[in-house]
């Protein structure tokens, strides 16, 4: 009896211990992508080594329902709800988030990136530091025309060109968010929401490559083609 309590009570108190330890939780989106876009899914053209050592070290879903557009699927995985009640790109300010969640439990909350559920537009209530993040770094809407403006917290921070630089970009805020912007003695969930793959950019050295071929030679060669456009 006596040696049944010690095991109940050892379980007891080994899982209270990890009930009061809370995780520093890091979301990496990225948007419009395939799964079969990544090696670790199957591709031979695109090298993902870094994608592949987080699908071997941890968990990796072979099946998953998400939703496959950029606003749609943000509305989801902040709600937790399908996009259809979220509304996407339209989502209210009284739809619940997991920010304002981890919020109330302790957590710091941080977003950078894409928002893209405030209809691309600068509605206060509907933008990150009133939807439980307290700090947020991004663009508010997408990078169709090439462009991209940015907000840091609810005012505007410049904008770019520079297409190929936004996920330097973003990597670069996330670590400057936490080496100096947060409470390092409070845990913390940073939700880092990439553009990328949204808008297809070309990279200069192969589109003046292939400049010169002529259309039927691109038909021609399908897959020279889309190597062309997915690099």
């Amino acid at each position: 009896m006596l040696s049944r309590l010690f095991i109940f009570l050892f379980v007891t108190l080994s899982f209270s211990c990890l009930a009061q330890e809370k995780p520093n939780i890091l979301i990496i989106f990225t948007d419009d992508q395939g799964y079969a876009d990544l090696e670790c899914f199957g591709n031979t053209k695109n090298k993902t080594p870094r994608l592949n050592q987080l699908a071997q070290e941890g968990t990796k879903f072979t099946s998953f329902y998400s939703q496959t557009v950029c606003g749609p699927s943000r509305s989801a995985l902040l709600t937790g709800r399908y996009p259809f009640r979220s509304k996407g790109w339209g989502m209210p300010a009284e739809e619940v988030t997991f920010a304002e969640i981890m919020k109330d439990a302790g957590y710091q909350t941080a977003c950078v990136g894409k928002w893209d559920v405030s209809s691309r537009k600068a509605i206060i209530d509907r933008m990150p530091n009133a939807q439980g993040f307290d700090y947020y770094f991004g663009p508010l809407g997408a990078n169709d025309n090439g462009k991209c403006k940015f907000h840091e917290n609810n005012e505007p921070a410049g904008s770019t060109s520079d297409m190929a630089g936004l996920i330097r970009l973003y990597t670069d805020k996330s670590i400057e968010y936490l080496k100096n912007k947060r409470d390092k003695n409070k845990p913390f969930v940073l939700y880092l929401a990439h553009t990328m793959m949204h808008h297809l950019i070309l990279r200069v050295s192969l589109l003046e490559a292939y400049m010169a071929m002529s259309l039927k030679s691109l038909i021609m060669k399908p897959d020279v083609y889309w190597t062309l456009w997915m690099s």
